[in-house]
Parts: structure tokens; sequence; C-alpha cells
């Protein structure tokens, strides 16, 4: 087993009964019986009823292998195939899959299901699923090279020297890249049709157009992303899984661990979460009771020491723990795919915009009071200055020398004292 999976200690996360439950069973008794490196069954994978997808990573980490194999043998054994095989067979992903997690060595594997297209039998449709490779931007900015050097190699052949001005810059996304650099070099003998040129024609543009916008893009981010840090709006988390989601697809190179340690709290967990589920089913649950679950969860996580994470990968095992925590809790059972979804493949924009919206309504609500205390403390300054104008004079005994009555000395007398010095000696 060890030549497919890790080990034989794997076990079935969160194992569930499927359609094809069969198909999934006969691949797991074949790699448990340990088998040798499987041999290439490239020329019978359009033969195949179905093929099995296994991608091995480490847990929360990166991606280690994306392996296909076919069954020969009425499923009694398994033959190593491509992807390219699978697009030719025109093989489509099914939303069947399985989940398997060793501890022992910390790998998560994830078992899904290919089978043929039988309504499109041609390959041109718009919903056939893609290899990750098919559409990353740095693997096809490889691609292309490699056909701008079989193109420079054809040119050098018809004309042995070429002068410096005409040597074209490697297409980089860093560079400006025109239509004609875009286009691949022709086939030998192939002649294309109008509609293939127009498609060739339309992506050399679209390529061109990417490149373009991108390199313009890139830097832009990574100078305005870090000033987004210190305000975060209501739901902080999410906008730090946003962030934290542009800086890694892009490849921005910013650091949020300081946010992420500063953000991670019982609070703004609970407040994703409730976000999360207010969105997909609408239903209203206490933070009290989610925050119980997640504290819980995180104290689970502070013991395990030597497992001890930090930033997102500390929140999604949270997130996982608390999920994991009691799935008789209505909220987890409706709502608990839907959230590591989120994880998995980055907020929605259903989530996001609901998010905006209440950030604005915090923020027309907080204007509105700041509006009501200045027009209070407006008025009450004024009545204050008003009855200071008003009562002075009562409060100290100074009203009746407001007039044209002469200000009597108090300090003359009638005694001839002499101590006064107004009196007559």
């Amino acid at each position: 087993m060890s030549s497919i999976f890790c080990c034989s200690a794997i076990k079935a996360y969160r194992p569930a009964r499927l359609d094809h439950e069969a198909k999934f069973n006969h691949f797991m008794r074949w790699a448990e019986s340990d088998p040798v490196a499987p041999a290439s069954g490239s020329s019978l994978a359009s033969e195949a009823p179905y093929a099995i997808q296994l991608v091995r990573q480490v847990n929360y980490g990166p991606q280690e292998s994306v392996r296909y194999f076919i069954p020969v043998d009425d499923s009694s054994a398994f033959l190593e195939v491509t992807e390219d095989d699978l697009l030719s067979a025109n093989f489509q992903k099914l939303n069947s899959f399985k989940n398997f997690k060793c501890e022992e060595h910390n790998k998560f594997f994830e078992l899904s299901l290919y089978q043929e297209d039988p309504i499109n039998a041609h390959h041109w449709r718009a919903n056939l699923e893609r290899p990750a490779r098919d559409i990353d931007l740095a693997l096809r900015k490889k691609e292309v090279t490699s056909e701008f050097e079989i193109e420079e190699e054809e040119e050098e052949e018809e004309s042995p020297v070429t002068a410096p001005s005409q040597n074209r810059p490697s297409p980089d996304f860093g560079h400006d890249i025109s239509v004609s650099e875009s286009r691949a070099p022709p086939v030998p003998g192939h002649h294309m049709s109008e509609v293939e040129s127009q498609v060739r024609e339309s992506l050399a543009q679209l390529v061109v157009s990417c490149s373009a916008k991108f390199s313009t893009l890139k830097p832009i981010l990574k100078f305005v992303l870090p000033g987004v840090g210190p305000n975060l709006g209501s739901n902080p988390l999410l906008s730090l899984t946003s962030l934290d989601w542009v800086n890694r697809e892009l490849d921005l190179g910013l650091d949020y661990e300081d946010l992420w340690e500063s953000e991670l709290t019982s609070e703004n967990i609970s407040i994703f979460l409730n976000s999360c589920i207010e969105l997909s089913s609408g239903e209203s649950v206490r933070l009290m009771e989610i925050e119980d679950l997640v504290d819980r969860a995180i104290y689970q996580m502070d013991s395990l020491k030597e497992k001890q994470v930090l930033g997102r990968m500390r929140f999604e095992s949270i997130v996982d723990r608390v999920l994991e925590s009691d799935a008789s809790v209505g909220w987890i059972s409706h709502n608990g795919s839907k959230i590591r979804h989120i994880l998995a493949f980055g907020p929605s924009e259903e989530l996001l915009s609901s998010c905006r919206r209440r950030d604005e309504e915090m923020q027309q609500n907080r204007l509105h009071r700041k509006d009501a205390e200045t027009i209070t403390t407006w008025f009450t300054k004024e009545n204050l200055l008003d009855d200071d104008s008003d009562n002075y004079g009562r409060r100290h005994g100074y009203e009746h020398y407001w007039g044209n009555e002469p200000v009597k000395d108090d300090l003359a007398c009638d005694t001839g004292c002499g101590y006064c010095g107004q009196c007559v000696g």
C-alpha cells in the first residue's frame, strides 16, 4: 500500500455512503493489496468504464501528487494513466469523492471519480473540468515559452543571421506580449478552418490582454493591500481570508502572520461562522452557542503543543474541530460542508456582498449616532450659555446694579471714624 498511499494506517475521513461506493471499494482493496508500481494504461483509457483520481497532500499543506488510475480485469486491478489520457478519452469529473487521512504521517488523500461524458461527444465543451495545470498561469507561461522557442528555431533555419533588434524577449507577465508573439506555430500539413483560426486569434488576444493587466495589477495590489490590514470591518476573519487568498493566488509575497495572530480570537471566529450560517440557511444562531464550541476547539488545539500551528492553518484547524465536535448540532450538520468549501475555494461573491452590506449599515448607523450626539451637544451648550448669563447675577447678588443706579461704597461710614478715608475729621 506504500506505493499508492503513505502507509497502511490511513483511515476514512468523514465516511459517507455514495452511489458509486463499489468503485471506490474496488480501488481501496487493490491499493491495500500492496501492488507493485502500476503499469501504464494509456492505450486502454478510452475503453475504461471509469477512472479514479488520487490527490495526495500534507494535511492543511502543499499538494504532493495527483495520479489517475483505470480499472482492468473487472476492477480487480488498476493501471496508471495521465491527465491527457483522460482528456483524450472525453472523461469528466463527477461530484463523487472520498477522503482519507493518516495521522501518523500527517497526510491527506482525496479520491475522485471520473467517467466518460455520455452527452457531449466532442471535446470543445464549456463544462469540461480541465486539470489545474491547464489554467495555472505559471505553467501556461512555460508552455507559451516553449512555443516561442519552436518558432524562433524555425526562423533561424530560414535566416541564419538575425539582427540583435529582431531578438524577441522571453514572454513574461512582467513584459508586454504582442498578438503575433502569442500565436503558436502552425502544424506542418495541417490547414486550419475558419472557426479554428478565429478561436486561435481570440485566445492569442486573451493571453496578451491578461499578461498586460496582470503585470500592472500585481504591483498595485502589493502597494494597496498592506494598508487594508488596520481596517478589517465587521467580519475581520472573512476580510483576512480574502486578503490571504489573493496573496497566495497571485504570489504577492505579503506577510499577514501578525494579523492572523491578533485577529484569531474566539469572538471573530464565531462571527465568521455565523455569517456563513446566515448566508447558506438563513437561520439565526446565538453567538454564545457558537463561541462555546470555538472555545473548546481552541483549548484542544492549545493542549496539543507538538501539533500547534499558526496563522491561516490554525484558523482552518479550529474551524475543522468545531465542525467535527458535535454532528447532532443543527447548524453544523446543515452548513458544515459549505463552510469547508469556503475555506478550500475562497469566499463566495454572495458572502462578500452580505458582509459588505453589513459594514455599510454599521457605518450609516455610526454616522447617525454621531450626528445625533453633535446636535444634542450643541443644544446643551447653548442652554448653558443662556442660563449662565441670566443666573450669574442672581447667584452672586449683582442683579440690582446693572441699571443707572450709582454704585454704593460699602467702605464709607457716617461715624467719622477716619478709617475709611471719606469721613470728615
